[in-house]
């Protein structure tokens, strides 16, 4: 296998919901900023968004599949009260129950 292989971040499946995603990572990091990214992706062309505007995201969960929402969420939240495409996510920290990151995208 070369080098230049792209690795896939997620994809879209069918679902009874109004989308459905499988996302992929090498860690739980990794995972769970794909799993954002696969969903701001299907929200706006993300080449378009720059990042000029950041959040810093502080959870705490009970497990790691509430971690998970608890963190679409935030983001869901952050961009409809700051009418804000999100186009970057960086964690920084995350555990089975919490998590520290930045985001990074643009005023709609």
């Amino acid at each position: 296998m070369g080098a230049n292989l792209i690795k896939k971040r997620f994809e879209v499946i069918d679902h009874t919901a109004d989308i459905g995603l499988k996302a992929y990572g090498d860690s739980l990091g990794e995972l769970f900023e794909n799993f954002a990214y696969g969903i701001f992706s299907q929200i706006a062309d993300l080449d378009n968004v720059e990042e000029r505007d950041s959040f810093e995201i502080v959870l705490e969960a009970e497990d790691q599949e509430e971690l998970l929402v608890d963190w679409l969420n935030e983001l869901l939240y952050i961009s409809d009260a700051r009418k804000t495409i999100l186009k970057k996510f960086e964690i920084s920290e995350i555990t089975e129950t919490q998590l520290r990151a930045m985001v990074f995208g643009e005023k709609m």
